[in-house]
């Protein structure tokens, strides 16, 4: 018990001594100088709670074209006919084409090489040789790119070339 008043008439002897050496002597009814925060109105902090994060971006790139399929019609044997199959990325990552290929030579399909931003639009141009070849036209070319649903894609021209 000894041993404790000791240390208690220690300690408050420390704590006076330390007081007197205070620039700012502490006393019950002195305050402590704090930094304020600002204040958030209540209405901001409810807005803040009910507005829900955004979702994260899908990553990856898709093909909208503005046709699928193209008919020549009734063509005459000789000169090459060519169509522009026009497309758009409404993705949010760049559409590459890979490649595009048809099933014979006398189809040939022409496509951007440079990565089409999203929202910006191309073509893929498709030329038909039409010498030689009366009859029917029915031809797929197969594009192979990025794109989210269909890295595989289709596209078609049909006609006749008339003798």
């Amino acid at each position: 018990m000894k041993k404790l008043i000791y240390t208690l008439a220690f300690l408050m002897a420390i704590g006076i001594s330390n007081q007197s050496f205070a620039q700012e002597p502490v006393t019950p009814t002195s305050k402590k100088k704090t930094t304020k925060t600002p204040k958030v109105s209540k209405k901001k902090k409810e807005a803040a709670v009910k507005t829900p994060p955004a979702p994260p971006a899908d990553p990856f790139a898709e093909f909208s074209f503005e046709s699928e399929s193209h008919d020549f019609g009734s063509v005459p044997n000789g000169p090459d006919v060519v169509y522009e199959f026009r497309f758009k990325n409404i993705g949010n990552s760049p559409l590459i084409i890979s490649d595009a290929t048809a099933p014979c030579g006398c189809t040939k399909p022409e496509w951007p090489k440079d990565p089409i931003a999203p929202g910006a639009s191309a073509s893929i141009k498709v030329t038909y040789h039409t010498s030689g070849r009366v009859g029917a036209i029915s031809k797929a070319v197969t594009i192979l790119s990025n794109s989210k649903s269909q890295p595989t894609k289709l596209i078609y021209i049909t006609g006749a070339v008339n003798p």
